[in-house]
């Protein structure tokens, strides 16, 4: 009897550190839609669906670094039924149309009748994950309640501000209305405020709106309502925003002093960040020299272990090189690099071996194309790496 016991003792202690594994990421049901709606009857929970594609980048990123996190899977698993289709495959095709999911990731939360109770989606950090989570869990701010309240007529600030966030991924049209109400109504008063930083975060955008130019004008007065990180994160976004504005419109002068931000800052994401711009920058003035000599600083410097970025900058270059060799060159150094730090990552395989059908580099082109034909896994995505097989065999 003893050694039964042990033996039980053994089994259950072996089985302690799977459950707890278990518990640091998010629990993907297996089940088929109308389980899923059957057991939120049940469990008297929402389900929360994530709408992907085995080709899309963010959705790979949310896998990682997200879906893993220990305070995103004790929300999730405590208050929702989670779940997770494929968008090119089986039932997803249908979810896909029945929810019109254009975009990916994308994120429902549904109730048991499958009525969408709130929808987001994108690339987002845990925080702002969570964030989303608390929203589709709160009945007040489930969207067809507010819709209700908004047919009724009320239309406080506060209400109007989270009627907006359910709405920009449902409702395109009213959710630019009612943003535009909400940055020409908003009160200065009121601006620096809980409330006026949430206003400021969705619809400020630079200095060149009213929402923007009063908080960078004013960053000052928020210290006391978010974390330093959190404002300088905001203030980062808008500088970067009017940072595409002037190469966009020419401006030379502007783009480099704000360029100069970014570079001189203390933070290396900030600092990468200003690479990939002053990239972008000689790629859109056609200085295709000043690239070529940026895009080996990047290499041995800032990017040497970024895969993503390096992969980023050599498609870029490929696209927008214009058949300059020099330029496709570096495109070509760039996308190996990428290939040597992450070798089995679809996307720096599959650029490679389109940048070595221009370079007329046949077999190493096909030994990327076979490679990045293998970790494909939608028809999608085999297609266009066929089509590249078939250019690397003309040659």
């Amino acid at each position: 009897m003893k050694n039964i016991f042990s033996i039980i003792g053994a089994c259950f202690a072996l089985l302690l550190p799977l459950h707890a594994a278990a518990q640091n990421e998010i629990a993907f049901r297996p089940l088929a839609l109308s389980e899923l709606k059957a057991l939120a009857a049940k469990e008297k929970k929402p389900v929360f669906i994530d709408c992907f594609t085995s080709w899309c980048g963010p959705c790979r990123w949310m896998d990682k670094n997200v879906f893993v996190d220990p305070k995103v899977a004790t929300f999730y698993n405590g208050h929702f039924i989670n779940a997770r289709f494929d968008m090119e495959k089986g039932e997803g095709v249908a979810i896909r149309n029945e929810y019109k999911v254009t975009s990916f990731p994308t994120y429902l939360f549904i109730d048991e009748k499958g009525v969408i109770i709130h929808r987001s989606g994108g690339r987002m950090e845990a925080d702002n994950f969570i964030a989303e989570a608390q929203r589709a869990a709160d009945p007040k701010l489930s969207f067809p309640n507010m819709q209700k309240e908004y047919a009724a007529g009320r239309r406080d600030l506060p209400f109007l501000m989270n009627y907006y966030l359910g709405l920009k991924n449902t409702d395109a049209r009213l959710a630019d209305e009612i943003g535009e109400g909400l940055v020409r109504d908003m009160p200065e008063s009121q601006l620096a405020t809980a409330l006026g930083l949430k206003v400021i975060s969705e619809l400020g955008h630079s200095e060149d709106d009213r929402l923007g130019k009063y908080f960078l004008q004013n960053t000052g007065l928020f210290k006391g309502v978010a974390s330093a990180g959190k404002l300088d994160s905001l203030k980062q976004r808008m500088l970067q925003y009017k940072l595409y504005a002037t190469m966009r419109s020419g401006d030379d002068k502007g783009f480099r002093e704000r360029l100069n931000y970014f570079k001189t800052s203390a933070d290396t994401g900030m600092q990468k960040q200003a690479v990939m711009s002053e990239v972008e920058y000689y790629l859109y003035k056609k200085q295709y020299a000043e690239y070529v000599t940026l895009a080996a600083k990047a290499r041995t410097g800032l990017l040497r272990y970024d895969a993503e970025k390096l992969s980023f900058l050599a498609r870029a270059a490929h696209r927008r090189g214009m058949g300059d060799p020099a330029t496709w060159e570096a495109a070509y150094q760039l996308a190996r690099q990428a290939v040597a730090i992450s070798p089995d990552d679809y996307s720096t395989q599959s650029t490679l071996s389109q940048i070595c059908v221009s370079l007329r580099k046949k077999e190493e082109g096909m030994a990327a194309a076979q490679k990045a034909l293998s970790l494909a896994e939608t028809t999608k995505v085999e297609a266009n790496v066929k089509k590249t097989i078939s250019e690397l065999e003309k040659l």
